[in-house]
């Protein structure tokens, strides 16, 4: 595994529809009787779509990111010392999402 250093509350992460929003959970308080931790709220702030299924899609996306960002470090680790594009995207993809300041984009 590579030796990116994990300071974000650990997956999984879930979503629950809250007070006409989507509340994301995650943390150590998964477990059964436990009670997860607020991570953040998904709010329809103007979109266009005055339903909840662009929220409800972010929060997936959300959710997921635990997982992928695993499965990022898996692709990262396996081209370690090549020019792959593919590794080379997983690098950038996982320092945008461990140490970027949410501006840079990738591709």
């Amino acid at each position: 595994m590579s030796n990116t250093t994990t300071k974000h509350t650990p997956g999984p992460w879930i979503y629950r529809k809250h007070r006409g929003n989507f509340a994301m959970f995650g943390g150590v308080g998964m477990g059964l009787g436990q009670s997860p931790y607020n991570l953040a709220m998904i709010h329809n702030l103007g979109m266009d779509d005055p339903s909840d299924s662009a929220m409800r899609a972010n929060a997936r996306l959300i959710a997921a990111a635990p997982a992928m960002l695993e499965v990022l470090q898996q692709v990262a680790d396996h081209f370690v010392g090549t020019d792959a594009p593919l590794g080379i995207l997983a690098h950038a993809a996982i320092e945008q999402a461990t140490t970027g300041d949410g501006t840079t984009v990738i591709g």
